[in-house]
């Protein structure tokens, strides 16, 4: 509902690090859809929880009550992040270059505004640090 949507965007005016190719963190069903249009496919996961995948352009976009709280993409696609210009194709220390952090672990980054940079073998994930 919409008082879940305001609930996760996490401010009144939207606000977002990072995004990819237009889609941030907080965006909300009707918005992805006028960027991309209908996704490939559509899944389930629980009452409240969805995801898109773009076959073509090899992201998948994670919905919580209809609000985006994960951006994934794959090595085989073509999305890049936005603000940084890098893409799962990128090595992990350029990622860490990038956004000026200090290469701590193997596994994730922490970029700003509560998100974070998950690295995963064939994809990396745009996320609120919380949902990870």
């Amino acid at each position: 509902d919409r008082s879940d949507e305001i609930r996760l965007r996490r401010t009144k005016e939207q606000r977002y690090f990072e995004s990819v190719g237009g889609i941030y963190l907080g965006m909300n069903k009707n918005q992805v859809a006028a960027l991309y249009g209908q996704p490939s496919s559509v899944k389930n996961i629980a009452h409240n929880q969805s995801f898109w995948q773009y076959n073509r352009e090899g992201f998948e976009i994670y919905f919580l009550s209809g609000v985006v709280t994960r951006i994934r993409l794959y090595r085989n696609g073509n999305r890049r992040f936005d603000r940084s210009g890098l893409s799962p194709n990128n090595s992990r220390a350029e990622f860490f270059r990038k956004y000026n952090q200090i290469y701590k672990d193997n596994l994730h980054i922490d970029i700003g505004y509560g998100e974070s940079i998950r690295f995963l073998n064939d994809s990396v994930v745009l996320g609120l640090e919380a949902n990870f």
